[in-house]
């Protein structure tokens, strides 16, 4: 089934609770599955702004208490970004003021996989005059780490894109260069990608480059930080300006950007495009829109490579008063050749308009994991930091021990494996195996739930088709089954088992063992197989007449009714034979078929294929058992 991604639980707390303005939340995962945050705190460093971080671990529980980031704490320190490390741990880089001597500098510190700090705060930056902000950084395939920023005055005209290779410790590797060529203007809000031949590309935008007041452009370097070919611009379509791109390396040595375009193709406010390039910089393709909603402000945006070799991009969209589309935060999965897989999600309409993006990262599990700030509390000004799960999706595997594991609004194929599972398959068309121990498997519950198909496994079980038209197996064990809505097929498998139907006409087949089988609402085909069973009728006309293979008396079959006054007098027993409309009959063509009628209702409650041939149709009301026959 095809992978999809969509918001997963409830959101979780990222900062304590505190009175403070914060700002720039980041995110990044951290190898054995848990996962590092970063925000700018307004007033707890003593001094203006200053950068918090706090870990997780893999169940999404702080490990230790909140951390500072920054040592020097004199003025502002701003603008984190994390990578994390291929050695462990992780790295924080960000401007500060008065770091470099200067205004603002570039520094960074390396941290343990708990937070712990790995040696000393580092500049970053050479050029030290004036300002040097908003870095970006990314981890190479050698282990060295590239570095990019705006830097004012480094290009000999307003701001320019400044880069350095380093080391994770900070060591400076070669020499610092410029990304931009095309120096008029000024060039702003960088990004940086690795590339899997071992270099990286940085990204921009530029002030007068292209024809309107803001363009898109990007450079490739090598490991060394020396530039490979030439500038280029990322968009082909003009509007009044594309701005803020953001770009990410594939496996086969490309990149994809996405950028804003404001009143592109006459559409009004922002849209968010992507480009292809493959690994000589060449465009793949065309630039396509990514928001579907086109009419809307999009406020930012954040794209993450994803383990499957696509990437997945979040942004802040959608319009007020609108129900369709209502503000909030967005995302969209992309396969490696840039199509995008299933349709746009809606994350959450928890949303900070003054200061709100949402940086995502991949788990080791395979989920998302997005932070925002969220939207103040009435009548307050601070906001705090929310984590929200966006749960990967259609193939979900569990472990030998005992879980639960939830699908969600598309196909998906989850299997529990060992031990004692709760496997739900929300929305769309199912498939459930509970492998090993007692299982429960939930098919869905909203009319959104499609065909299932559930496989308890071994053990004794506990299956539920919701809506739909399912396939229900209990396999080996005792199992407990129901149909739910819909024409479902249940089967019950190797153990004594208590099977229900639904609300329509479905077909019920025991298998081995004693069972319980009731048709439930509708006429039903049932089939009790071998064992001693009970057919079960509620005695109602919604019930329906439900049409048994199998009854065999000699075997300990019964028929059960629901009505505890009735009497055995009640009912009486008729005969006859039945054909389809080219004349085959049911069963042994020379038996006739025995129709189990309720005098007081004239309903027919069960007809038995062949019942004819019985010796004795044994009827149970209440705790006595008689022989219709007699």
């Amino acid at each position: 089934m095809a992978i999809y991604f969509a918001p997963s639980g409830a959101p979780q707390a990222a900062n304590e609770p505190i009175d403070s303005f914060l700002a720039d939340a980041f995110i990044e995962a951290l190898p054995g599955g848990g996962y590092v945050t970063v925000w700018n705190d307004g007033i707890r460093d003593g001094d203006q702004d200053g950068l918090f971080g706090r870990v997780f671990d893999a169940s999404g529980a702080p490990v230790g208490t909140e951390f500072q980031v920054n040592t020097l704490s004199a003025s502002n320190q701003a603008s984190p970004e994390i990578i994390g490390l291929s050695s462990g741990g992780f790295l924080v880089v960000y401007d500060s003021f008065g770091i470099d001597g200067s205004l603002h500098g570039i520094a960074g510190q390396q941290f343990t996989a708990n937070g712990g700090a790995v040696g000393d705060e580092f500049v970053i930056n050479t050029t030290t005059s004036s300002i040097q902000s908003i870095p970006a950084v990314t981890e190479l395939t050698n282990g060295n780490i590239a570095v990019t920023w705006a830097g004012f005055g480094s290009d000999g005209n307003n701001y320019g894109i400044q880069g350095q290779v380093i080391s994770a410790g900070g060591g400076l590797i070669g020499d610092e260069f410029i990304a931009n060529t095309f120096t008029l203007g000024g060039q702003y809000w960088p990004d940086v990608a690795a590339l899997s031949g071992g270099g990286f590309v940085v990204v921009w935008d530029t002030d007068g480059q292209d024809r309107h007041s803001f363009g898109s452009y990007g450079q490739r370097f090598n490991a060394a930080g020396e530039a490979v070919g030439d500038e280029f611009q990322l968009h082909t379509s003009d509007g009044f300006a594309q701005t803020r791109p953001k770009v990410v390396g594939l496996d086969d040595g490309g990149f994809v950007t996405i950028w804003e375009s404001n009143h592109q193709a006459g559409i009004s406010n922002y849209g968010l495009y992507l480009q292809r390039f493959d690994a000589s910089g060449n465009r793949v393709g065309g630039e396509e829109q990514i928001n579907s909603h086109g009419n809307s402000t999009i406020r930012s945006h954040e794209i993450t490579e994803l383990d499957d070799g696509g990437f997945f991009v979040s942004w802040s969209g959608g319009s007020f008063n609108s129900t369709e589309y209502p503000l909030g935060f967005y995302g969209a999965h992309f396969d490696a050749s840039a199509n995008q897989v299933g349709d746009q999600i809606l994350i959450t309409t928890d949303l900070n308009s003054s200061r709100g993006n949402m940086p995502v990262t991949q788990l080791d599990n395979g989920d998302l994991i997005g932070v925002w700030l969220t939207a103040p509390e009435s009548g307050s000004s601070f906001a705090d930091m929310n984590t929200q799960v966006i749960g990967r999706f259609g193939e979900i595997t569990g472990t030998a021990a005992g879980e639960a594991l939830t699908g969600a609004f598309g196909n998906d194929n989850i299997q529990g494996l060992g031990g004692n599972d709760t496997l739900l398959g929300l929305d769309g068309t199912d498939t459930l195996i509970g492998g090993d121990g007692n299982d429960v498997l939930v098919g869905g519950s909203s009319e959104n739930d499609l065909r299932d198909l559930a496989y308890g496994g071994a053990g004794h079980d506990s299956l539920e088709g919701g809506y739909g038209n399912d396939e229900l197996r209990g396999d080996a064990g005792n199992d407990t089954i129901a149909g739910g809505f819909g024409a479902d097929t249940v089967i019950g498998g190797t153990g004594d088992d208590t099977l229900t139907g639904s609300a329509f006409a479905d077909q019920i087949f025991g298998g081995d063992g004693g069972d319980f089988v009731n048709g439930g609402f509708g006429h039903d085909l049932l089939n009790g197989g071998a064992g001693g069973d009970r057919f079960f009728h509620i005695g109602i006309a919604d019930h329906g007449s439900d049409w048994i293979q199998d009854y065999d008396a000699s075997e300990g079959d019964i028929l059960q009714f629901g009505i505890g006054s009735a009497t055995a007098s009640q009912f009486q027993v008729n005969t006859t034979h039945t054909a389809t409309a080219a004349g085959e009959r049911s069963g042994d063509d020379s038996i006739e078929e025995a129709f189990v009628i309720y005098r007081p209702t004239g309903q027919i409650m069960w007809a038995l294929v062949d019942g004819a041939g019985q010796s004795s149709i044994n009827l149970q009301i209440g705790g006595d058992v008689f022989d219709l026959l007699v």
